[in-house]
């Protein structure tokens, strides 16, 4: 415990790793949430504007209008009786309004002056109309003892599709996959403790590693020892980062805090053995090392959506195994099964493959540190 709790003070001191744990990615956080934090959110639909012609009106289609509704107790249009013919021409020509309608010689004209949804809307509820009434028309030409039967049967709300969903949460957006792909880079940053757990180890970097190399410590229970130490750390900084998404920029995550937490730990034990392997692996000074583990955390961060998510989406599609041996792209997916999907088969596969990648490394390191021998110490 002594030496673990030393270790935790050195690690303390690093400014360079604290930043990148602790301050970079709320900012990032922040900027991704004023960037599309608003697109989110879904859109409310409203009422549509319609003006009627009061001296060319048709009664019946006035009334169909006014009892149309998009939603309970919500009417699709608000129908507008007040202005003539001659007037809503004025009007339009104007641009003080989009369009207008008006029944001339039993037809319904529909003029406007621009394109858009409310007047699309109004365009296929007409079209609707006309064709209903068309049909009605023909049924009392053919057989006008059945129109009661056929407008009774019509007037029934038969379903024959029913809607099953396997998302955990009912409504859904796509734009947190960038949120997900964030917390996994934050993993990733993780490599930086790793570096700094093998530079501390190797004789030839520095006085104290020297000392370190010397004594008579097992090589892995130094190396358990410094992981757990920047485990703490870095496991802390992610923690707080999934604080400030979901409380204070309003992140939407699944409705299991566990699960997710459990998720975060995998990812920040896997991106420390990264660094922590990769760092014994490539010779060179600290610099080097840290320079080449940026480029890999960042490159491994876009394929897992962090830049776009078509990225993602394409190497998933294209190139199947590259994402399970990107352990940013695995807590992606951990995430992303827990907020789309109530089964936990893909949530927990992504977790096994993170744990076996993080042994394998591991033991990598181990084996690297273990063999490494110097002229002189």
């Amino acid at each position: 415990m002594r030496h673990y709790l030393g270790r935790v003070k050195i690690l303390l001191r690093s400014k360079g790793n604290l930043f990148w744990t602790f301050v970079f990615p709320l900012c990032l956080g922040l900027f991704f949430h004023m960037g599309f934090g608003n697109l989110t959110s879904r859109p409310t639909f409203a009422s549509v504007d319609v003006f009627i012609a009061s001296d060319k009106t048709d009664l019946e289609l006035v009334a169909n209008m006014k009892a149309a509704e998009y939603a309970p107790g919500e009417p699709l249009f608000i129908v507008n009786e007040e202005y003539n013919l001659e007037e809503l021409e004025t009007l339009l020509q104007e641009e003080k309004l989009t369009g207008y309608i008006f029944s001339e010689e039993g037809k319904i004209n529909y003029r406007i002056n621009e394109n858009g949804l409310s007047q699309t809307i109004t365009k296929s509820f007409l079209d609707e109309y006309l064709q209903a009434t068309s049909f009605f028309l023909e049924i009392e030409t053919l057989d006008p003892d059945k129109q009661a039967e056929i407008l009774a049967d019509m007037g029934k709300d038969n379903v024959f599709l029913q809607e099953i969903s396997v998302s955990n949460n009912p409504v859904t957006n796509a734009f947190v996959i960038y949120f997900y792909a964030l917390i996994a880079m934050s993993c990733m940053f993780g490599s930086y403790w790793g570096i700094g757990l093998i530079f501390d180890l190797e004789a030839d970097n520095s006085p104290l590693a020297t000392r370190v190399s010397v004594a008579p410590t097992s090589k892995m229970k130094l190396i358990i020892l410094y992981f757990l130490a920047a485990l703490t750390i870095h496991f802390a900084g992610n923690i707080v980062l999934i604080t400030y998404l979901k409380f204070i920029l309003g992140v939407e995550f699944s409705r299991s805090i566990f699960l997710i937490m459990l998720a975060t730990l995998f990812g920040t034990i896997a991106g420390i053995a990264m660094g922590a392997m990769f760092s014994a692996l490539i010779r060179g000074n600290y610099g080097k090392k840290e320079g080449i583990m940026t480029v890999l955390s960042l490159l491994l961060s876009a394929l897992s959506g962090l830049m776009s998510v078509a990225e993602k989406n394409f190497v998933d599609k294209n190139i199947p195994f590259l994402s399970y041996l990107n352990p940013a792209s695995l807590v992606t997916d951990s995430f992303y099964s827990l907020y789309y999907f109530s089964d936990l088969t893909r949530y927990f596969r992504s977790l096994g493959i993170l744990a076996i990648l993080s042994i394998l490394m591991i033991l990598a390191t181990y084996l690297k540190i273990r063999r490494t021998r110097y002229d002189s110490v």
